[in-house]
């Protein structure tokens, strides 16, 4: 294998300071996502989101100190579950299907 071609395979190597400041600059952004500190830097966005992943736990475990997360991480998991709203669509239909019987034992009495 050829020098140019075992070095073309390697992740590139960003300072920590300037991932620091990149990543962290980006969170400050309404829509900053980890894509784009990737398309900053030059990195891959799985090699963002383990690197700020590690310092995140060694800054909070080691130094007490939070680094930021993403503000737009939460709005791209699963959507909140409105369970009042579950219950009630339960009980309608609980109710619905308690009528359909009702007219079923009516229409088998009228016949």
């Amino acid at each position: 294998m050829s020098e140019s071609k075992s070095t073309a395979t390697r992740a590139k190597m960003v300072p920590d300071q300037e991932f620091i400041k990149a990543y962290v600059a980006v969170t400050k952004l309404e829509d900053g996502t980890d894509q784009h500190v990737a398309d900053m830097l030059g990195l891959k966005v799985g090699t963002v989101k383990v690197r700020a992943s590690v310092l995140r736990k060694k800054l909070r475990d080691e130094h007490g100190i939070e680094f930021p997360k993403m503000q737009t991480a939460g709005r791209r998991g699963r959507a909140a579950k409105d369970w009042t709203g579950i219950a009630k669509l339960v009980e309608a239909e609980k109710a619905r299907e308690a009528l359909a019987e009702i007219d079923e034992i009516e229409a088998e009495l009228t016949s």
